[in-house]
């Protein structure tokens, strides 16, 4: 009987060099929202950190900016659930931006700036 691979839970913390320049420059991106000159953490469902780095990249592309400063974690998805159904004090998914954690099977991109501004 072959058993399935362990997803595990990765905080990845990451922003954008082109956005974090401009708005040093007291300038604002035409596509991004200042927000992404700050480290933004995303959660990330993967079975180990490799996919998790690409599970990123491929949401947010160096090509756009996007820079990785860290990834921890690693901590077992079932671990992570059952934590947060008991009430535990330990981490959380979803933090800071969408309010939901990345994984492979989501692919909306990065927050883009409103297009009425």
């Amino acid at each position: 009987m072959h058993s399935l691979p362990s997803r595990r839970v990765y905080e990845v913390a990451l922003y954008n060099k082109e956005v974090r320049a401009m708005v040093k420059e007291n300038r604002s991106h035409t596509f991004f929202d200042d927000q992404w000159a700050d480290t933004q953490l995303r959660d990330v469902i993967a079975q180990d950190e490799g996919e998790a780095r690409a599970i990123i990249t491929t949401r947010f592309p160096p090509e756009d900016g996007f820079v990785i400063e860290q990834v921890t974690g690693g901590a077992d998805e079932s671990e992570r659930t059952q934590a947060s159904e008991s009430g535990s004090s330990g981490p959380r998914l979803g933090r800071s931006g969408s309010g939901r954690s990345d994984s492979s099977q989501a692919r909306s991109g990065p927050p883009r700036r409103s297009q009425g501004r």
